[in-house]
Order: structure tokens, then C-alpha cells, then sequence
């Protein structure tokens, strides 16, 4: 099927796959070990830099393919697809946890490794992940910031918002930014939930895995640079996405809910300010560690609002249980959440809504 033109809607169906594996990823008809599942939506600048970057990576035996899903972009996202000779899915707005899913369930690999369209991974990151999970079931790389001089962006690589959890060595959870599994895991635990439109996708997957006994691990030696929030209004409304999903995680999830209600109870402390000064003094100067204790404090306003204004995800907090067709002929089991400027649902949709459940059901 020929790569139509950058901006054209697609016809007939809503989802539409552009498919050309060649040359360093393996013949069209070779099954490939590593699929390479990358979602994106308008950051073609960024796609194209992860490509070149992917493309000199070390290849591990077996080959790989690099499967796009394109949750209906604009600008020349196509056009790189189409230079690059990837596999690109198009679909309409299903949001990144739906290109995840879509990614993994569509790719050919044995082992799936996931990207975000903003990481730069370094040569031996695709080899070192991959022997990884000769031992593991899922396993984290370790993310450094992109940017050097940003200050919102030192912070949040200082302060982990964008990080894997890891306490006293185990894995709580893995971000799925940069991260590797194997394909049985995710079928163990039928992949991502896709009721996480904007946030939480990755955290509730680890824990499903960490429940049904699968093993997560990192790997520190597998370095990818990941293009940190530079703006303080992005890092705001990260904080406040993270509050609104937050209260689903706990919900469900009787580990999420002790991390958050430790947090909570360290933020009132006042020796717990005090501690988290030093930490960031042990890798930043005194005026800059000053300057992320201020940042430190002040996100917790926005995730608070998200806290205060999630009372809609609470109809997320019942686990779902989905069907095992293919991602594109897949409702979504459980409702999106609104964004903050989002129109409610009408009555007659949550009605609908209903009735499908009541259907499934059956």
C-alpha cells in the first residue's frame, strides 16, 4: 500500500498499515527476533534523530524490525516512515498506551522493545536489553536527560519523575519510555490496559506482571537519553496527568497505594525536606539543589488538583479483563478519561457504554 500524503485522512477504515522491511531490518517475509515498537504522534524531527540512532545500533542476533504506530499525525511523520523503510501504523487518536499495545500485539519479534519518539538510545542499548531478558521477563533502561543547561529538566531527571521505580534493589515498576519485554509476558498479562489514555499505562502493567510472578529488572548499563519536559508548564501538567491517575492506580493496586500514602506521609515531614535537599546536593550545586527543593514543593499543587478532579477515573478502579483480538478490533473496555478541557460524556454515551459491558458480559 503506498504512503499517502503527509496531512490526507485515510479512507475506508480508520487504521491503515505502510509496510517496507528491507535491508538492515531483515527481508519482508523473515520473521525477526527484536521488534522495535515506537509510538508517536507529531514529533517528526524527533522520530527521524531515533531512527538514524536505531539504525546504528548494534543489530542482536536474529534481526529486528521497527514497527511506528502513528496515532494520527499531521506533519511528515509518513514521509520519515516511508524513508527510513519501517512499518508505519496509522491509527486515529487512541492515544500512546493505544499505540503501545497496538505496537507489541502487530509486531513479529519474540522480544519487544519500546521506545518513546523523544529517546536517544546509545549503540549497545538494543543488545544489552535484549541478553537482559535471557533472565527477566521485562527490563528498564536507564534514562539520562537529553538537555544539560535546562533547569526544569535537571529537575526532573534529579527528582525521578521520569524513572523506573526501584526500591532496595526490586522493581516496583518500569517506565515503558525505554524498557523491554518478552512477548509472553505481555501475553501472560494481556497487555496494556487501554483505560489509561494519558498516563499510569505503565505502571499498572508492571504491577500485573510483578503479580502474576513474571521478573522485572534494570539494566544501568543500557543508557538512553530521554528529552526531559523543558518548560515549567509541561512539567506542571505532567504532575497534574499523574494526580488524575493516580487514585485508579491505588484503586487497584495495593502496592501503588502504600507508595503513595508513604509519599504523602514523607512530604509532611519536615526532616524529609531536609533529606531531599542532600540528595539533590549530592549531584547539582547549592543554589541549583535550592532551586529544585522550590520545584520539589510546587508540584505537588498540580498533582493535588489532578488528585481533587479525578473523581471521574474512580469508574476506572474496577479491573478489566479484555478480550485477546487484535488491538484495532478491540473496544476500549474501559472509558477514557476527559481531558482537563474535555466535555463530559453525555448520559446516552455512558448508557451505550453500559450496555456493551452488560454484552460482553454474556
Amino acid at each position: 500500500m503506498g504512503v499517502e500524503g503527509v496531512g490526507s485522512q485515510p479512507s475506508g477504515s480508520d487504521v491503515i498499515e505502510r509496510e517496507n522491511i528491507v535491508g538492515l531490518f531483515g527481508a519482508r517475509n523473515v520473521r525477526p527476533r527484536v521488534s522495535i515498537v515506537i509510538p508517536t504522534f507529531n514529533n517528526a524531527a524527533s522520530l527521524s534523530r531515533l531512527l538514524a540512532a536505531v539504525r546504528q545500533s548494534e543489530i542482536p542476533k536474529g534481526g529486528i524490525e521497527i514497527v511506528v504506530v502513528d496515532d494520527g499525525s499531521s506533519d511528515h511523520t509518513a514521509e520519515v516512515c516511508a524513508r527510513e523503510h519501517v512499518r508505519h501504523l496509522w491509527q486515529a487518536d487512541r492515544g500512546t498506551v493505544g499505540a503501545r499495545d497496538r505496537g507489541w500485539r502487530e509486531a513479529r519479534g519474540e522480544l519487544i522493545v519500546f521506545f518513546d519518539d523523544d529517546t536517544l538510545p546509545d549503540p549497545d542499548v538494543i543488545r544489552l536489553l535484549t541478553e537482559a531478558l535471557a533472565h527477566a521477563d521485562g527490563v528498564g533502561a536507564h534514562f539520562v536527560a537529553l538537555q544539560k543547561k535546562s533547569l526544569i529538566s535537571d529537575y526532573t531527571h534529579a527528582d525521578g519523575l521520569i524513572d523506573h521505580r526501584v526500591v532496595a534493589g526490586e522493581v516496583r515498576w518500569l517506565i515503558t519510555g525505554a524498557a523491554a519485554f518478552r512477548r509472553t509476558a505481555l501475553e501472560a498479562v494481556n497487555g496494556f490496559d487501554l483505560g489509561f489514555h494519558a498516563a499510569g499505562e505503565d505502571v499498572d502493567l508492571s504491577i500485573r506482571m510483578l503479580q502474576a510472578g513474571l521478573c522485572l529488572i534494570t539494566e544501568p548499563r543500557a543508557v538512553v537519553h530521554h528529552e526531559h519536559r523543558a518548560r515549567f508548564g509541561q512539567l506542571l501538567e505532567t504532575c497534574y496527568r499523574y494526580g488524575r491517575f493516580s487514585p485508579v492506580l491505588a484503586g487497584r493496586h495495593d502496592t501503588y497505594r502504600g507508595e503513595r500514602t508513604a509519599s504523602a506521609l514523607r512530604r509532611l515531614s519536615p526532616m524529609q525536606v531536609v533529606r531531599t535537599y542532600h540528595r539533590f546536593r549530592s549531584e547539582a550545586t547549592r543554589r541549583r539543589s535550592l532551586a529544585f527543593l522550590v520545584l520539589h514543593e510546587m508540584v505537588a499543587f498540580p498533582y493535588l488538583l489532578g488528585l481533587i478532579r479525578s473523581h471521574e477515573a474512580k469508574r476506572l478502579a474496577a479491573p478489566s479483563w479484555r478480550q485477546s483480538a487484535p488491538a484495532e478490533q478491540r473496544p476500549h473496555t474501559l472509558p477514557r478519561l476527559p481531558q482537563p478541557d474535555a466535555v463530559a460524556p453525555r448520559a446516552d454515551d455512558l448508557a451505550d457504554a453500559a450496555h456493551g459491558a452488560k454484552v460482553r458480559a454474556v
